[in-house]
C-alpha cells in the first residue's frame, strides 16, 4: 500500500473515532379540527408549498449548474475563478438560492426557507463534479418534497399524558391565507412503539438533544409525519481499546463476527431471512402474474390499482428488513459490548455484484444492517472501521499468515502450512479483527509472491482482447 493510501486510510480510521451520533425518529402527526382552520385546509397549504419546494428546487439545479459552468469557463480562460459578485448580481451563491427559495416558497417561515435552500445548496454542491463528467444526471425533483424545518421552529409539550409538537411552518402571508392569528400549528405526537414516545420525552427533558425536522406526507397512511434528528452522548462502557471484534461475510453463515486473542463468536441466522425472502418473493410472482388478467373489480383506476397486492408485499419485505436488521444490529452491538471490544471492523462490501457468493446480502441491504451496527456501536462509545478490504481475508490463515485458496475447504479452514484447523467463517472473521489487516495482508502477499490486490480475471480479458 502507497505512502498516500496508507494516510488516507489512517485518516479514516481516524475520523470512525466515535462521536455525538446523529440519530433521525420519525412519528406521525395528528391534528384536530377547530374553530380556526380545518384539517383539509391545513393539508392543502401544506401540499401547495411542497409544490412551490419542488418548483424551486428544480430551478435552482439548472441556475446552480449554469453558475458552476460559467465560473469553471472563465477560471479556464482567465487562470482564476470570478467573483460571485460578478456572476449572481452581487449575492453569493447561497444567499443567491435563498432569495430564490423566498420568491419561490412565500408561505413558507424564514427560518425554513433557509433550511430549504441549504438543503438544496448541499445536494447540488454534492453532486456538481458527477453531473458535470456524465456520471450522474442534473438533479430533478418530485412534487411530494419534504418540507424543512429548523430547530428554532419546532417545541414539544408534554400535558395531560400526551405529547405535542407545535411547529412555526407559515409566513405571515402563509398564516393570512390560512386564517391563522400566527405560523405555529400544534400536532399530537402519534407512533405505535413506546422507543418513540420515550426519545421525545428524552429530548424534553435535557437528556437528549433535537435538531432540525422534515415534514413528509405519507401516503399509505394519509397523514403528516416528521422526521426529526436527535443526538446524545455515547456511553461509557468498560471497553478494551486493543480489544477488537471483526464482522465479515461468511460461507456458511451471512455475516459472522469474532473477537481478537478469543474463542468468542456470534453469527448472523441466515436461515430466518432467506425463508422468508423466498416465501414472499414467490407470493410477489404470483400476484405480478395474476394482476394481469385481474377483473374489472379489482383493476380500478388502471394499473396503480391492479399492482396495489404487489406494492404491500414489497412494504412487507422493506418492514421485515428494517425489523430484523435493528434486531440483528442490537445483538452484534451487544455481542461486541459484552467482550469489551472498544473497536469494531467490517468487511468494506462496496464491490459486491448480482453474480458473487454475497449476491444475497446485496438484496439483503447489508449497508443497511452495516449502517445500524455503526450507529449504535458509537453510541455505547465504540470505534467503527468500516472500510477493511476483503483481499485473502478467507484464504489467509489467521494464525501463521499463510495466504492459499487450498486452505479453504467448505465449512472447514485447514492450513496447508502450520496446519491450524478451523470453522471456516470464524478464521476469516478473526482476520478481519486484527488491527491494520490491510496492511499486513498486503507484506503476507508480498513475502509470499502473491499478487496484490487480487488479479481481476474480467479485467485481464478485456484487457487481452483488446490486445487481440
Amino acid at each position: 500500500m502507497t505512502t498516500t493510501k496508507k494516510k488516507e486510510k489512517e485518516n479514516n480510521n481516524n475520523n470512525n473515532a466515535p462521536k455525538i451520533p446523529t440519530q433521525t425518529v420519525r412519528f406521525g402527526l395528528l391534528f384536530e379540527e377547530n374553530a380556526e382552520f380545518s384539517y383539509k385546509d391545513l393539508r392543502s397549504s401544506l401540499w401547495s408549498i411542497q409544490r412551490d419546494i419542488r418548483e424551486f428546487k428544480n430551478s435552482a439545479a439548472s441556475q446552480y449548474f449554469d453558475y458552476m459552468t460559467r465560473r469553471e469557463k472563465i477560471k479556464k480562460e482567465t487562470g482564476k475563478y470570478p467573483a460571485d459578485a460578478d456572476l449572481l448580481n452581487g449575492r453569493k451563491i447561497r444567499n443567491h438560492l435563498y432569495h430564490l427559495a423566498a420568491d419561490i416558497i412565500p408561505s413558507l417561515q424564514t427560518g425554513n426557507t433557509t433550511a430549504v435552500s441549504e438543503s438544496a445548496y448541499s445536494r447540488f454542491s454534492t453532486d456538481y463534479q458527477d453531473v458535470l463528467a456524465g456520471r450522474k444526471s442534473l438533479a430533478s425533483f418530485k412534487q411530494d418534497q419534504p418540507i424543512n424545518i429548523k430547530k428554532e421552529s419546532i417545541k414539544f409539550i408534554s400535558t395531560g399524558g400526551k405529547l405535542y409538537m407545535k411547529l412555526s411552518v407559515f409566513s405571515t402571508e402563509g398564516a393570512k391565507k390560512l386564517g391563522l392569528a400566527g405560523g405555529q400549528v400544534t400536532f399530537e405526537v402519534w407512533r405505535k412503539s413506546k422507543s418513540g414516545h420515550a426519545i421525545i420525552n428524552r429530548c424534553i427533558s435535557g437528556e437528549y438533544s433535537y435538531g432540525s425536522g422534515m415534514l413528509i406526507y405519507n401516503k399509505d397512511k394519509r397523514m403528516w409525519e416528521c422526521n426529526l434528528t436527535y443526538t446524545f452522548a455515547p456511553k461509557k462502557n468498560d471497553l478494551n481499546p486493543d480489544t477488537i471484534c471483526g464482522i465479515d461475510i461468511g460461507f456458511i453463515h451471512p455475516i459472522y463476527a469474532a473477537v481478537s486473542d478469543s474463542r468468542e463468536r456470534f453469527w448472523l441466522p441466515g436461515s430466518e431471512i432467506d425463508k422468508f425472502r423466498r416465501g414472499v418473493e414467490a407470493r410477489k410472482r404470483d400476484f405480478s402474474r395474476s394482476r394481469k388478467f385481474a377483473g374489472e373489480g379489482s383493476v380500478g383506476h388502471g394499473y396503480a390499482k391492479r399492482m396495489e397486492p404487489v406494492n404491500d408485499i414489497k412494504r412487507k419485505i422493506a418492514n421485515f428488513r428494517e425489523t430484523k436488521n435493528h434486531q440483528y444490529s442490537k445483538k452484534f452491538v451487544e455481542f461486541a459490548v459484552k467482550n469489551r471490544c472498544g473497536v469494531i471492523q467490517i468487511r468494506d462490501l462496496s464491490g459486491i455484484t448480482d453474480k458473487t457468493k454475497e449476491a444475497f446480502l446485496k438484496n439483503w441491504s447489508y449497508d443497511d444492517l452495516k449502517d445500524k451496527i455503526t450507529y449504535k456501536a458509537k453510541a455505547e462509545g465504540i470505534t467503527v472501521i468500516s472500510d477493511i478490504l476483503p483481499h485473502y481475508t478467507s484464504q489467509r490463515c489467521f494464525k501463521c499468515g499463510h495466504i492459499s485458496k487450498d486452505n479453504t475447504n467448505k465449512r472447514k479452514f485447514v492450513c496447508l502450512s502450520c496446519g491450524h484447523e478451523e470453522h471456516v467463517d470464524y478464521n476469516a472473521a478473526q482476520n478481519i479483527a486484527i488491527k491494520g489487516i490491510d496492511e499486513i495482508i498486503e507484506r503476507d502477499c508480498i513475502a509470499q509472491g502473491i499478487p496484490y490486490p487480487p488479479e481481476n480475471k474480467k479485467e485481464k480479458e478485456m484487457e487481452k482482447e483488446e490486445d487481440d
